[in-house]
């Protein structure tokens, strides 16, 4: 790794393989990151109410909004469930959540002071 020729240390290679190291890194990271359950990115639009019954399980809870297209999967829901403290809080009563919204907020929405 010396350049006898020049006198001094040739970086090319070592700098090569750094670079490679660095991109097999990034690239494990996101596949990684992309095994999660199929979730929507954003806010959500226009309003649905989900009505919950009491003692109705989270899982209940997440196939209705599955089914009027709050969350995309009820996988997502039930993991972020898992991942909150007080998920399991969500009173009965009519919960007015948006449709197409990330699992975590529509959950936040249901245990929030602002339902229906």
């Amino acid at each position: 790794m010396v350049d006898e020729e020049h006198g001094g240390f040739r970086w090319g290679i070592p700098l090569a393989v750094l670079f490679a190291l660095l991109l097999v890194a990034v690239g494990i990271g996101r596949i990684a990151n992309s095994g999660g359950p199929p979730d929507y990115d954003g806010p959500g639009d226009g309003e649905v109410v989900i009505v919950v019954h009491k003692l109705q399980p989270l899982t209940e809870i997440g196939m209705r909004l599955r089914d009027e297209q709050v969350v995309k999967s009820l996988e997502a829901f039930t993991e972020a469930a898992e991942h909150t403290l007080g998920s399991k809080g969500i009173g009965p009563g009519a919960h007015t959540v948006r449709r197409h919204m990330k699992a975590r907020d529509a959950l936040t929405m249901m245990l929030g002071p602002g339902k229906s």
